[in-house]
């Protein structure tokens, strides 16, 4: 799916007396809710010799799309193939639920680089006309999305009958591994809480929404004055209502259970268009509610942090990068402390390699935390040894690399550390190590 995950985090907590970690994911573990192998369902209808005539359906989409600005499920019933399905009841309560979210703006574009998705069994179930699209759904919050729309994925059923497009469901491509976007209107009802730079979108009887909403004014202010580079300075932060819910809202399939808090943006564009808009913090209420106050605010320093970072942004960013700068300019500490990296550089185990990737969600316990401990421990280095503001225009200078442009991840940290620092990544971390040996 289009979204990604950003803003992974480790806090250690105490449970029947020993430390586990409690992670905020970052950058991409995207996978859907419901992918099976093709083995396991019916086979994609091949392409026919002629595409399929999807005439007047993009007017249909436009109708809809300005029915839900709106906020009025009247007016998308007639464009539902079966009203009473669960699908139908389903897209009514959204429309009704988008009552009082602050929409700015709403489109469905129908996206014509993915071929009709219908299988055998699609066009069985539901006669006649029936095809699975591909469509760009587009929402702005009021005052907070002045870059750009999140940009979501919908896999669309529409059937024609009588001459007229009518929608019969957003999950016949899941199947195939694609997954239509879910939002927490699509959940119950929604009310705002807050006002100014920083909002909380929830349902009526969330819990603790005026404590969250301090927290993260407070680290906000916090951020701002530690990231130097120019951002929006306004977020939402968004409550679902329990852990279950949070899952159907990101559709991922690993264990949410220690995950704490996301920040969430929307991919948009390519090659040297990349942009990064639709920036939202979502928390997980069993994991995050039950801290301290002075956790919950060191939890959203660091995911504003990652907001704070969109815009400056791109694909070559590897996790390390974002995650020690959370760390270090974000709660401005290792949530983990430094004593697995002390302890493999005392026994002469260490190498200074920098984590991949995959190193901040896999690999158990130790691994996790050795690899966030490693990414602040080099931040941290180049921060003393520079300077924060250089630190945030290695950023920049990395974040500029595209995807059209040759040259690996590892070569584009090395062109945007020699444009700043003067020197590669394998010089600096040769004089970190010197440092930590020192």
């Amino acid at each position: 799916m289009r979204r990604l995950l950003v803003g992974l985090a480790v806090v250690a907590t105490a449970t029947s007396g020993c430390a586990e970690p409690a992670v905020l994911p970052v950058a991409g573990d995207d996978t859907s809710r419901a992918a099976l192998p093709l083995s396991a369902v019916d086979a994609v209808t091949p392409p026919a010799a002629e595409p399929s005539d999807l005439t007047g359906l993009q007017a249909v989409l436009d109708e809809v799309a300005a029915a839900f600005l709106a906020a009025d499920p009247e007016r998308i019933r007639p464009h539902l193939h079966d009203p009473g399905s669960a699908f139908g009841r389903r897209w009514l309560d959204r429309a009704a639920n988008l009552r009082e979210v602050p929409l700015s703006h709403y489109a469905l574009e129908l996206d014509d680089s993915l071929p009709d998705l219908a299988t055998a069994s699609v066009r069985e179930a539901y006669g006649g006309d029936a095809v699975v699209v591909y469509v760009r759904e587009e929402h702005a919050l009021r005052d907070f999305d002045s870059s750009g729309p999140a940009t979501e994925d919908l896999f669309l059923t529409a059937v024609r009958t009588d001459g007229a497009w009518r929608f019969a469901g957003d999950r016949d491509a899941e199947p195939l591994g694609l997954v239509s976007v879910d939002h927490l209107w699509d959940h119950g009802p929604v009310v705002v809480s807050g006002e100014g730079p920083i909002i909380a979108l929830h349902h009526p009887d969330t819990p603790s929404v005026d404590a969250v909403l301090a927290e993260a004014r407070a680290a906000l202010q916090q951020v701002i004055e530690r990231w130097p580079l120019p951002w929006s300075e306004r977020v939402p932060v968004i409550i679902p209502r329990d852990e279950e819910e949070l899952a159907e809202l990101l559709h991922v399939t690993f264990d949410l259970s220690s995950f704490v808090a996301f920040a969430i943006s929307t991919p948009v564009g390519e090659l040297g268009e990349f942009e990064l808009t639709g920036a939202r913090i979502v928390v997980n209420p069993p994991r995050f509610l039950n801290r301290s106050s002075e956790t919950r605010q060191l939890i959203l320093a660091h995911e504003l942090l990652h907001v704070a970072t969109r815009p400056s942004s791109g694909p070559f960013v590897p996790a390390w990068v974002e995650e020690g700068i959370a760390q270090r300019l974000g709660e401005q500490r290792s949530t983990t402390g430094l004593g697995l990296l002390q302890g493999l550089i005392g026994r002469g185990g260490f190498d200074d390699r920098l984590p991949d990737d995959s190193q901040f969600t896999t690999g158990g316990r130790d691994r996790i935390f050795l690899s966030y401990q490693t990414a602040f421990a080099f931040i941290d280095w180049l921060v003393s040894t520079y300077s924060d503001e250089q630190v945030a225009e290695f950023y920049r200078a990395l974040g500029r690399g595209a995807v059209g442009e040759p040259g690996t991840e590892a070569w584009h940290v090395d062109r945007a550390a020699r444009e700043v620092f003067g020197m590669g990544v394998l010089e600096l971390r040769g004089a970190w190590r010197d440092a930590l040996d020192g």
